[in-house]
């Protein structure tokens, strides 16, 4: 991993997402691929997952993938769209207590608007650290950083977390939506 970093083996995929309430903003999810030496893509899933990669190292990769996709968003922006993107953090990253302020002054270096990138984790990562995910969160929401939690609904009383956390947006874990698709999901509302 200290390889791809430096030569630029790492890569950022951004994902559109609906937004239901219909207004002009374009939001985008950003992924983490890796390319191997053999030309595989590995997913920033099974890099962060893997017990050999140190939590120093993940913070280094949530690091580099905030300063280039930051770079990307202004780019985008300055061609005129009022774009927003959430930016995937490891579990190393809510437990790093100096990533808010170094957020507050990388976001501030690159001029974009308050509110245009917003940091999201997992509920499970938030469960496991909840006391550093609260002082991440409120850190954040004092700088006006927005948050995001996603996979939400699977924890053992997921509203109760919740509230326990200063958050701007919730994801529902697609789990819960996958039926959607399937037309026998509404049988129950047709009259």
């Amino acid at each position: 991993l200290a390889n791809a970093l430096k030569n630029n083996q790492l890569h950022l995929m951004f994902q559109p997402l609906l937004n239901i309430k219909g207004d002009d903003t374009e939001h985008y999810e950003v992924y983490l691929r890796m390319q191997t030496i053999s030309g595989e893509i590995v997913s920033g899933a099974v890099i962060f997952n893997s017990p050999s990669i140190s939590e120093e190292m993940k913070r280094k990769i949530d690091r580099w993938g905030i300063i280039e996709a930051t770079k990307s968003l202004g780019s985008h922006r300055a061609k005129g769209h009022s774009t927003k993107i959430f930016i995937n953090l490891s579990s190393a990253s809510l437990t790093d207590e100096k990533l808010p302020n170094w957020l507050g002054v990388a976001l501030n270096a690159s001029g974009l608007p308050k509110g245009s990138v917003i940091f999201q984790f997992h509920e499970d990562d938030a469960i496991r650290t909840l006391l550093q995910t609260q002082n991440f969160t409120q850190a954040l929401q004092e700088k006006g950083i927005p948050t995001s939690i996603s996979r939400f609904g699977c924890a053992l009383n997921p509203m109760q977390n919740l509230q326990r956390l200063d958050v701007s947006y919730v994801k529902i874990d697609g789990s819960f939506t996958q039926e959607l698709n399937n037309d026998e999901a509404f049988t129950h509302l047709k009259g």
